[in-house]
């Protein structure tokens, strides 16, 4: 009996691996983008329905960006862009003619979106989201953050900086800036720099705000 079962296990093990492949294939994206920064002077986010949001410094001359989407409808998902005035504008959305079983808002809570951003220095940053986990590394000249329950991570971070978060906590590693921190009900950990070249404005409704120094 054994020996006749053990090819049915074998058989029915192979089907779900197969499946599995193919769901994952399909329910996979990557899209790629890149723009000249030589005219860009500030990036603008709007990072709603985005799960992370990774932003670093790079030597080129470039703003390359990768966006990898996961998850139900992800091949319906496109990168909205916009470059008017020195301001690159990015979002995300569903092709205008994609319909949901129920609303984009429900079909949005079954996709996971991560966008990456290489970005030369001298270029500012405006981040808006609801759900995103921002990260941001390197020098960036001033930076404006508004998260709703996503958290935000600046190590190591040199510039300007002003962040909301209403549920988000706030992590910095940083040199010589001076930092005005509160939180209504987190805890706020703060050191401050004898040299203040950079000024940091937190603020969080329920998340925790820590700034300690940036050791190499």
């Amino acid at each position: 009996m054994k020996r006749f079962l053990f090819p049915q296990i074998l058989k029915f093990k192979l089907v779900i691996f197969f499946l599995l492949v193919v769901h994952f294939s399909v329910a996979q994206k990557q899209t790629e983008k890149r723009w000249n920064a030589q005219q860009i002077k500030k990036v603008e986010i709007d990072g709603e329905g985005i799960f992370k949001i990774n932003i670093k410094n790079s030597e080129s001359n470039t703003i390359d960006l990768l966006v990898k989407f996961e998850g139900e409808h992800s091949e319906n998902l496109v990168i909205i862009d916009s470059n008017n005035q020195g301001v690159l504008k990015l979002s995300t959305d569903f092709q205008p003619l994609f319909k949901a079983d129920n609303d984009k808002l429900s079909a949005h809570k079954v996709l996971s979106v991560e966008l990456q951003l290489s970005i030369p220095k001298p270029i500012d940053l405006n981040i808006k989201s609801d759900i995103a986990q921002t990260k941001i590394e390197g020098h960036f000249p001033n930076v404006f953050i508004e998260l709703k329950t996503g958290n935000c991570t600046l190590d190591p971070f040199f510039g300007n900086a002003t962040i909301n978060t209403i549920n988000g906590t706030i992590n910095i590693k940083t040199n010589n800036a001076k930092t005005i921190a509160k939180s209504k009900t987190g805890t706020v950990n703060v050191m401050q720099f004898k040299l203040a070249l950079h000024q940091l404005n937190l603020q969080s409704v329920n998340g925790d705000i820590n700034v300690s120094k940036f050791k190499k």
